[in-house]
């Protein structure tokens, strides 16, 4: 048994997404490791209160928090300021176990998951593991194209300083030679990065929790998308092609509708609106916020989740698949090459037309042949079981640690 410092800088088991990360792969590295975690001290209180409400055995697992003293953080405030925080916390966490570093065998960067940031456990002299690391790719220019000039002006310069920070901090260049192995979310990381190719192994950080499979029939058809309405998102094509897909199926037969869940008060605005101008408003139910026990309800009532987004990763990708709802997503998304065509369609997203037609067809096909819909819904529930759980996703990294000396 290998003892791991692990550094996840967000952790919360009452939440999704990068808190879900900090929390759930430790747990699950702990049957086979000692594992040690360190994060901020104000994700601490909640770490112990899930821990005692469901009576955790912590046997292996230990939370250790650390911050920055306040004269070195009194300008952070809420996100603001996260990143650059971020950055100084890693320096601050590897100098304070600097002492300790013996009491460890490998030490690993757990999240963020941002590629532009460095990690600084390479210090302590042991085996070290990134990852996984992750980023959103550039918005295709036809997206671009959409933008007003501020916006634009804004994801112009943040890619500038993505680039700054790939090719010329030296404590990045340091991380990525100094790391035995680099989990990157997708095939973009690497080439962003330069990585070297060998060290890399291709990990996304989607995973879920497996559930009881329960079958699809005797559902109404609903279309499901859930997330931030954010550009990067691409959530409006998935409003387009509804309308197109109502146009091509019988509505005496079936009852098609969408539910657009936790997409904020401005997106909801504008669905809302789209929605009247398409006459469809009478097929989509809009939430701008669900609590986050509330969102396997809605997962359990869906039929098909739609995620067309650019984004390097997708929590929601891998919890559709484990309530055994088949997926729909782009080329662009950076979980797409952990999919496979028995529970999933992935479109070509080289322009909007395209996206729409896609998921309008996969929509289509799914409503109308409820054998195919049963046999996708089986296989995406396996898939949960046997890919994206936390557990087997877990010990893919427990292996990496074995192979380390």
């Amino acid at each position: 048994m290998k003892s791991i410092l692990i550094t996840a800088y967000d952790v919360n088991p009452y939440q999704g997404s990068e808190s879900a990360t900090g929390w759930n792969y430790p747990l699950h590295l702990a049957k086979d490791n000692k594992v040690s975690v360190v994060t901020r001290e104000n994700n601490l209180p909640e770490v112990y209160r899930y821990i005692e409400e469901n009576k955790i055995d912590t046997s292996n697992l230990s939370f250790i928090g650390c911050d920055l003293p306040y004269w070195a953080r009194f300008w952070k405030k809420g996100a603001r300021g996260s990143f650059l925080y971020f950055y100084l916390w890693q320096i601050f966490v590897t100098l304070s176990f600097f002492s300790k570093r013996d009491q460890f065998d490998i030490c690993h960067g757990l999240n963020f998951h941002c590629d532009w940031a460095p990690s600084f456990l390479w210090l302590l002299g042991k085996p070290f593991v990134w990852g996984p690391i992750n980023h959103n790719e550039q918005l295709p220019d036809y997206v671009l194209a959409t933008l007003p000039k501020k916006e634009l002006r804004a994801e112009r310069v943040k890619l500038i300083f993505k680039k700054l920070f790939w090719n010329f901090d030296p404590f990045l260049f340091l991380t990525k030679k100094r790391a035995d192995k680099i989990l990157v979310g997708h095939k973009g990381v690497i080439e962003s990065l330069n990585l070297d190719k060998k060290k890399c192994i291709l990990f996304n950080q989607i995973a879920t929790e497996v559930r009881e499979y329960k079958a699809l029939e005797g559902r109404d058809f609903n279309v499901l998308f859930i997330g931030r309405g954010l550009l990067i998102k691409n959530y409006l094509t998935v409003l387009e092609a509804v309308k197109l897909s109502f146009e091509n199926i019988d509505s005496n037969a079936l009852s098609l509708s969408a539910s657009f869940i936790g997409v904020g008060k401005n997106a909801k605005k504008v669905l809302l609106e789209r929605a009247e101008e398409l006459n469809i408003a009478q097929l989509i139910e809009v939430k701008d916020w669900v609590e986050f026990d509330e969102v396997n309800y809605y997962y359990s009532q869906a039929s098909v989740f739609c995620f067309p987004s650019f984004e390097g990763a997708g929590m929601v990708i891998a919890e559709a698949l484990s309530h055994g709802v088949p997926v729909i997503t782009i080329d662009r998304n950076g979980a797409a090459h952990e999919l496979s065509s028995d529970y999933s369609f992935v479109i070509k997203g080289q322009d909007s037309k395209t996206i729409i037609k896609g998921i309008s067809e996969a929509i289509t096909l799914l409503s109308s042949d409820s054998n195919t819909r049963s046999l996708m819904s089986l296989e995406a529930h396996k898939a949960a079981e046997k890919k994206f759980s936390w557990l087997e996703k877990s010990n893919i990294i427990s292996k990496i640690y074995t192979s380390l000396k």
